[in-house]
């Protein structure tokens, strides 16, 4: 094997790795900001259920 193909195919792992390493990660984010939101809404269903007067202000315009 030439030094030529092994660094290409070095090259090649690096790139998968990469990639996977990106699409974890995107997924991850995506995960969080999901849960972050499901967070958020159940705070402002509890906050809205708890002080009805605040409920016009506290809830932000999607």
């Amino acid at each position: 094997m030439t030094t030529e193909l092994r660094e290409e195919a070095s090259h090649s792992i690096q790139r998968k790795k990469y990639w996977i390493g990106c699409i974890q990660y995107f997924l991850a984010c995506r995960e969080k900001k999901a849960y972050d939101l499901y967070l958020e809404m159940k705070f402002l269903k509890v906050s809205a259920v708890c002080s009805p007067s605040m409920r016009s202000t506290s809830l932000p315009s999607l």
